[in-house]
């Protein structure tokens, strides 16, 4: 029997409710608000961005969280040592400014969504497909019912995810973004020994800052990025397929959700959705990018290879490869190939590339050191 101790509590809102409503606000602005802005955002540049409305919103989807990183990541390193309601507010300013700058395109964009998710009920003329559709469908929905409760009764555990957030915690306490050779912290004992960026523990950062103003100790939304990310993965797998066979893309999701792999990252506090959902988002933007030749498709898909070289190494390695499949795919002169490759670059370091630059030369330095193990 299914034990559902934490979503009851939750529904209940009577056991610690501030630490509830702390999580619904972060999770509204971080979930709901910066994506929609995002998308909005680029939805009124859809004459200069070939993409479709709903790719505009999973991408939206998948890099808000990222935006919230790097903009924490330049105040923290740029401006370091203030007050908490600073670094809370200034993106709440960013988000609200391009809201209020573009606020004459949602009536479109409302429409446009609203169109969309008319067209997106569940027909077929064939009864199996419509069935399998359906399945998968109330399949994941229980799923994910089991991992939300989750999130609500187990605490962070394991190696990852506690390392991830120990860093948040070092970064919260000191408010700066500082580049040392040993990372360690006397409280608790902990020696920093990762080779990754800092995009996934300044998503711990931005809660922390949240519990400074509050008075709280909450990580619930730090504990919700794994569930939100491997959320986007099936949104993303689901849409890139369904284009193709609606019937593929319910297979698909059934198949993932049975995998094992899969299902113990989704069950498990870990970095792994997190850095999987941007790479297929970088994928999913080169494939679009190299179709279209359009260089401000291209510059989306810097800004997803930056954030998913800032959280995870290997992004590093995998976004130069896909830069570089970008550079043989481009159907220019070698002029112009090289023109958008170092463009594209370029938005890579702005967008966390810079992190391990910084990293090799006067902090832990990166790779290049040898990893020391206590």
């Amino acid at each position: 029997m299914i034990r559902l101790n934490g979503l009851i509590r939750f529904l209940n809102f009577t056991e610690n409710n501030m630490e509830y409503l702390q999580f619904l606000l972060i999770s509204f602005f971080s979930y709901v608000f910066i994506p929609l802005t995002f998308a909005l955002s680029l939805y009124s540049f859809r004459r200069f961005i070939p993409l479709p409305f709903m790719a505009i919103l999973l991408v939206s989807m998948i890099l808000s969280p990222f935006l919230i990183s790097i903009f924490l990541y330049y105040l923290l390193l740029l401006i370091p040592h203030q007050n908490p309601l600073f670094y809370v507010f200034m993106p709440f300013i960013l988000v609200l400014f391009l809201f209020w700058m573009f606020r004459k395109n949602i009536p479109l964009f409302i429409g446009e969504l609203n169109q969309r998710v008319r067209k997106s009920k569940i027909k077929s003329d064939w009864r199996y497909m419509a069935f399998m559709n359906y399945a998968a469908l109330v399949v994941i929905s229980f799923f994910l019912l089991i991992f939300f409760n989750r999130m609500f009764t187990v605490s962070i555990l394991g190696h990852d995810m506690l390392e991830y957030a120990l860093m948040a915690r070092i970064i919260s306490n000191q408010q700066a973004i500082t580049y040392v050779s040993d990372i360690f912290d006397p409280s608790s004992g902990f020696y920093y020994v990762a080779l990754h960026g800092l995009a996934f523990p300044l998503m711990g950062v931005w809660e922390n800052l949240w519990n400074r103003i509050s008075g709280l100790n909450s990580d619930l939304f730090f504990r919700s990025l794994n569930l939100y990310f491997g959320i986007q993965i099936f949104l993303l797998l689901y849409y890139s397929l369904r284009k193709i066979n609606p019937f593929l893309g319910s297979i698909a999701l059934l198949l993932l959700v049975f995998t094992k792999g899969f299902f113990y990252a989704l069950n498990d506090y870990h970095i792994d959705t997190c850095r999987i959902a941007v790479f297929c988002c970088s994928l999913f933007l080169l494939i679009y990018t190299i179709q279209q030749q359009n260089f401000y498709l291209a510059a989306i898909f810097a800004v997803a290879c930056g954030f998913h070289g800032f959280t995870h190494s290997l992004g590093v390695f995998l976004s130069f490869l896909e830069i570089a499949v970008l550079f043989f795919s481009l159907r220019f002169n070698i002029r112009k190939r090289l023109v958008w490759v170092l463009g594209v670059l370029g938005i890579f370091l702005i967008m966390g590339g810079i992190h391990y630059f910084f990293d090799s030369l006067w902090g832990t330095h990166w790779i290049f050191k040898d990893i020391k193990f206590y």
